[in-house]
């Protein structure tokens, strides 16, 4: 549900009709100090193109194709990390190509905008690569050009957005839940914090559900009510509960009263010790983003503080990446912003989450999904120039980032029925004419849900039958295993 701080108040006063859940509240306390596996979803709006962000080598992987299939709009080599020069092209390592054989030549390369993200690539704090790209991954059942009916079908991880009305992370944080409150040995592990849309308004893979667990929150400062000491705030709230009709809410007799309880504690949680104080210079613009809208960086900031704080139960986040992703003209020179942005933001977020507690590190129970509704048309749009966009397309990329992941690779899978010429599909479906989506676009070999799908089995320690329930299909889709052995 999404409580601002004026709704809370207005429902404290009007007797919180609208606060009726579960009793799942005050029983449900953090019980584990070093906090629990977290699934951030990051979502770029609006159809980042693949073809610009990594792209097959232009002497490998059919690099011809591409270079005649993207004509003026074609990232420049130059542009692209070159292995003779600093050894940072992207290496896959399939173990799924035809024969079973592995080929240990370099296919891709990265746009060197994302530079930032190299060392998650190719290293972490732990030292394991943690950064896996997912090349030509969308939805397989259907080509869905539209930016609203494909965010909604990803986000709800379905076929198409009427199949089901819930987000896919609420479906997952409500099993958990369910899965706790079955199992007498296990610590009840829901708060009102465990879903948390960092947005105004809930984002779809956190909407909806019957457990109300999700809250959404444009930020930690507009949301928390901050006093000017912690036992003025908590006067300010245990006021706003003596309105409750049935007394007050740690009598705990009633399910209205159990709700607030925990919305009690979460509220007296965020604090203003989760913030950045005035007279500190942010640790975000310290890295180098200082120049960058504090919007761009401050969700993934707010959410790094979050999940740090082991009391306050967070299992999933929600965040939308600001900033447009549909170029339909200049694209070459509109995505080295936002691509230079995400990925300085991404890094950031990892060495935030891994400051603090070495023996708890957030960074080692945080996987983050990176993900687009679609890709892009291959080629350019009108008269083939280099202000040329590009139309709506279908296969896309996305990008997992995690301690577990086994990273410094690019998972992506060949068609079906490969043609001949087998450089043109190592891996991945190719680019010459007669390999394209309606003549027109990647092919999609990769289901986004086989994606979301591993990650959750992975993280939250979900059974393959519990996993593939949190993927209704009206078509008989099952999730299936990811190609190199998968992400983990």
């Amino acid at each position: 549900m999404y409580l601002s701080r004026r709704r809370f108040i207005q429902a404290a006063g009007a007797g919180v009709a609208a606060l009726s859940v579960p009793p799942l509240f005050p029983q449900q306390a953090w019980a584990s100090g070093a906090g629990e596996p977290v699934i951030v979803m990051l979502f770029l709006r609006g159809g980042a193109d693949a073809l610009t962000h990594v792209i097959p080598h232009p002497d490998r992987l059919g690099g011809a194709a591409y270079k005649e299939a993207r004509g003026a709009i074609q990232l420049p080599y130059q542009n692209a990390i070159d292995p003779a020069i600093n050894h940072q092209l992207l290496t896959p390592l399939h173990q799924n190509f035809r024969n079973g054989q592995t080929h240990p030549a370099d296919f891709f390369a990265m746009n060197s905008t994302l530079n930032e993200m190299l060392p998650l690539y190719n290293q972490s704090h732990r030292d394991k690569p943690k950064l896996a790209v997912i090349h030509a991954a969308g939805n397989t059942e259907t080509t869905n050009r539209s930016h609203f009916s494909a965010e909604d079908a990803m986000e709800r991880g379905v076929k198409l957005p009427t199949d089901i009305g819930d987000g896919w992370l609420t479906r997952a944080v409500e099993l958990l839940a369910q899965k706790a409150e079955n199992d007498v040995l296990l610590p009840l592990i829901t708060t009102p914090l465990t879903g948390v849309s960092l947005a105004a308004n809930p984002i779809g893979s956190l909407a909806g559900g019957t457990r109300n667990l999700s809250l959404a929150l444009a930020s930690l400062k507009d949301f928390g009510l901050i006093a000017p000491n912690k036992v003025e705030r908590k006067t300010t709230l245990a006021s706003m509960f003596d309105k409750f009709p049935l007394g007050p809410p740690n009598a705990a007799s009633s399910i209205a009263q159990r709700a607030g309880h925990g919305l009690y504690t979460a509220l007296d949680q965020l604090t203003d010790e989760l913030l950045p104080t005035p007279a500190t210079l942010d640790d975000y613009q310290r890295a180098g983003l200082a120049e960058m809208p504090v919007s761009m960086y401050g969700r993934l900031r707010d959410a790094a503080r979050m999940i740090k704080e082991p009391s306050l139960g967070v299992r999933a986040v929600a965040i939308d990446f600001e900033g447009g992703w549909d170029y339909h003209t200049n694209i070459l020179q509109q995505t080295p912003m936002y691509t230079q942005r995400l990925a300085a933001t991404l890094s950031r977020f990892y060495d935030d989450l891994a400051d603090g507690n070495e023996t708890h590190c957030a960074a080692d129970r945080t996987v983050t999904i990176v993900t687009s509704e679609f890709g892009r048309n291959v080629g350019p749009n009108g008269a083939n120039t280099e202000d040329s966009g590009t139309d709506h397309g279908h296969g896309g990329i996305m990008y997992v980032v995690g301690k577990d992941v086994v990273g410094g690779r690019v998972l992506s899978r060949q068609l079906a029925d490969p043609p001949a010429n087998e450089i043109d599909n190592i891996g991945w479906p190719g680019l010459a004419p007669d390999l394209l989506e309606e003549g027109r676009d990647l092919k999609v070999t990769i289901d986004f849900r086989d994606v979301f799908a591993d990650v959750v089995g992975h993280h939250y320690g979900l059974s393959p039958a519990e996993v593939q329930g949190l993927f209704p299909s009206t078509s008989g889709y099952a999730p299936k295993a990811l190609p190199d052995s998968g992400l983990f």
